[in-house]
């Protein structure tokens, strides 16, 4: 599909050479820092692909104690702003000692130092006054940072985020492949064209209880009008699979083989997301805020404008057969294809889910293979469970359902919620 405006035409062309030149600099052994920083200077559409408006290479922070300089200050499309430090792909970001994970030495001393005298420049009344002065531009206080540093190998997103929130450290890491994919989802938006995309978004963080010699549902949607269909299954082997059918002889199957060595009966976050158009298609797995697999086709996956199936199970196929034996901590549905800011909220949320899980701070819902969740939601009622309900509804986006709010609704007498 084309895009439908010169704007849009010209946007594509940056995002691919910006993809090519990154894919070539990545393919590179003798590159350095300055190379990477006079990629993200040349291509301004890496930083807006990141979730970003703009931004200023090299400013200067002045101290008593000399100047800082951070790589980037970027705004936020909100008016706030963030301060980039740019690594190269080949260091390391974790390493194992005995029985943990820990950051590579260079990391936890002198790049998060930087990065903490960049927030504390910021929260000095004196200095931004001075900055304000030299650029003409209000820096709200302890400004989130981030580096750009390193490639997906090697990395547990689910560690690294333990490791940053165990540590105080007020910083997230960016991997090169991020970029890459970033880069990617925003030219796959791009020729969504100028139409609002629509579809369908799952983050859910789960545990699988009781893996059977048979597929079970961890989850089913269906549209008897239609025949569109959005399961996932596990399999007796341990894995997962998210299957997509679009009732037009249409099927595609995404399957979960590797959880980042952490077992299918661990607590796991998992993000679906299907989007569409009339004429385009992409879907993008990701399991643990790691990045699994995407797939685009030429056509529009579904039969009609938007994704609201009438019979949504979780715990059961749509004619509550077939259940699975799950725990579920926290599940949302956007009738849409998430944006990148949405995602990353998603996966905070989800990421800090499995780390209080881990510590016994939240509750979660326990359905058994008899019983499961029928969400026939209409604003303002209970999410009914242990009965197959078929509702036709108004969809309200987003729908949460975390295991709080499942209890509240006085739900968890009927499952054992914890």
């Amino acid at each position: 599909m084309l895009p439908s405006s010169p704007h849009l035409v010209n946007r594509n062309i940056a995002l691919e050479r910006a993809i090519g030149d990154l894919e070539v600099l990545l393919s590179k052994t003798e590159v350095g820092e300055a190379d990477f920083q006079r990629f993200f200077e040349a291509h301004t559409c890496a930083f807006e692909a990141l979730g970003y408006s703009s931004f200023i290479p090299h400013v200067r922070l002045r101290t008593s104690q000399g100047d800082l300089i951070p790589d980037f200050l970027v705004r936020r499309v909100d008016g706030t702003y963030e301060i980039c430090d740019i690594k190269t792909p080949g260091e390391r970001v974790l390493k194992r000692v005995k029985n943990r994970t820990e950051f590579y030495a260079k990391i936890s001393t002198e790049y998060a130092g930087q990065l903490r005298c960049y927030g504390e420049f910021f929260d000095d009344r004196a200095s931004t006054i001075l900055f304000e002065k030299e650029y003409g531009i209000v820096v709200n206080k302890s400004p989130n940072r981030f580096l750009v540093i390193g490639r997906d190998d090697g990395i547990d997103r689910y560690e690294l985020h333990k490791i940053l929130k165990s540590r105080g450290m007020e910083f997230s890491i960016v991997t090169y492949d991020d970029v890459v994919r970033s880069l990617r989802w925003a030219l796959a938006m791009n020729d969504f064209g100028e139409e609002k995309q629509y579809g369908v978004t799952i983050n859910t963080v789960i545990q699988l209880i009781e893996p059977s010699d048979s597929p079970e549902y961890l989850f089913d949607f269906f549209e008897p009008k239609t025949g569109e269909r959005f399961s996932m299954i596990s399999l007796p082997n341990c894995s997962f699979r998210i299957i997509l059918n679009n009732g037009k002889g249409r099927e595609d199957v995404f399957s979960i083989e590797s959880l980042g060595g952490r077992k299918c009966s661990d607590w796991h976050h998992i993000q679906f997301m299907l989007g569409a158009n009339s004429e385009y298609s992409r879907c993008e797995l990701r399991v643990d805020g790691v990045f699994v697999e995407s797939r685009e086709w030429a056509y529009n996956f579904f039969w009609r404008r938007g994704a609201n199936y009438a019979r949504r199970l979780i715990g059961s196929d749509y004619c509550g057969q077939n259940g699975a034996a799950i725990r579920i901590s926290y599940f949302k549905i956007h009738n849409h294809y998430i944006n990148l800011s949405e995602r990353k909220i998603e996966e905070r949320v989800c990421l800090s889910r499995l780390d209080d899980l881990g510590k016994g701070k939240v509750s979660f819902l326990t359905l058994e293979k008899h019983l499961f969740l029928s969400i026939g939601y209409w604003e303002g009622t209970k999410v009914p469970i242990g009965q197959a309900v078929e509702a036709f509804y108004d969809f309200v986006d987003p729908l949460e359902m975390s295991s709080d709010v499942l209890i509240d609704r006085g739900i968890g007498a009927s499952g054992d919620s914890r």
